[in-house]
């Protein structure tokens, strides 16, 4: 069965160093620290308002909560690690959704997505950085079995800071798939300050914003995204081991609020569009297939630094 619990990796290393006092007659010993070590954690939800399905009866909608953990450690000006684990946990409420899976209109309740990433970043010269990160995770509905939910995978990239305003790259994501092929997609990555106000940035998340910053405390502006996840089902359930696959791309707005250094507000609307469901047995023949209409959303993340 699925454990909703994700490890936790801290990276820490210090080191002692020894200065000489001219004016003394002995050295004095210190100790200081050769790296930086950073946390964040963040967590909120998002709430997907109820869809009807294109081809087949019924409807979808489907409620969010998440958490994650990031640790960054600097090994020296031009090494940082990095440590990810993220917890995603989903709800749906289907209405009389008949056509997806035979014999029934309520064709699984939930998923928990528990990922856990380690990677690199390497600094050559003062423009270029590569960067390295695995990946390992377990994605299945309650009551799936454990070992048939785990995946694993990697991306690794490039990217090139023209000037202090302009940064550009491209990173190539591979994952092994449930019952599928290795699943490939390039990843485009830009960071683009337009002015003091204004930056136009991409990540390893396939998403892009465009954001306006007022001030130091206030930031707005617009997103779109490309969420795509992948599941085992219950071993027990009216597709036992079978899998599914959500399909979806959220535009909207946002408003990001900062009280402090080290806490982080935000909020969002919008709506999904391209939305699809696809559905596999345990086996990997496809029995079920359909779109959504699209479907508003909301959603809030709080952020903490340390």
């Amino acid at each position: 069965m699925i454990t909703r619990s994700a490890a936790v990796l801290v990276l820490l290393a210090l080191s002692a160093g020894a200065s000489a006092q001219d004016a003394a007659p002995a050295a004095t010993t210190q100790t200081k620290p050769l790296a930086d070590t950073s946390f964040s954690l963040s967590f909120g939800g998002t709430w997907i308002g109820e869809a009807d399905l294109d081809d087949s009866p019924g409807s979808l909608g489907i409620a969010r909560a998440g958490a994650r953990l990031g640790v960054g450690h600097k090994l020296s000006d031009t090494v940082t690690l990095n440590f990810g684990a993220d917890v995603d946990y989903s709800v749906y409420d289907f209405d009389d959704a008949s056509g997806l899976i035979a014999g029934t209109d309520d064709p699984f309740d939930d998923s928990t997505i528990v990922t856990l990433s380690l990677g690199a970043k390497f600094k050559s010269g003062e423009r270029n950085t590569w960067f390295v990160t695995g990946l390992a995770r377990s994605a299945g509905e309650s009551g799936a079995e454990f070992d048939e939910t785990l995946t694993g995978g990697g991306i690794v990239g490039f990217s090139h800071s023209f000037s202090d305003d302009l940064t550009v790259g491209i990173g190539v994501l591979a994952s092994s798939e449930l019952e599928d092929e290795v699943y490939v997609i390039p990843v485009p990555i830009i960071r683009w300050n337009i002015n003091e106000q204004w930056t136009l940035a991409s990540g390893e998340r396939a998403n892009v914003q465009l954001t306006y910053a007022p001030s130091d405390r206030w930031a707005f502006g617009a997103e779109a995204s490309w969420d795509r996840r992948r599941f085992r089902l219950d071993d027990e359930g009216p597709l036992p081991s079978g899998v599914v696959e959500e399909r979806h791309v959220p535009v909207g707005v946002f408003a990001r609020f900062s009280p402090g250094p080290n806490i982080e507000l935000s909020a969002r609307v919008g709506a999904h569009l391209g939305s699809e469901i696809k559905i596999d047995d345990e086996n990997g023949d496809r029995v079920g297939k359909d779109d959504l209409e699209s479907a508003l959303y909301a959603g809030f993340d709080v952020r903490f630094r340390f």
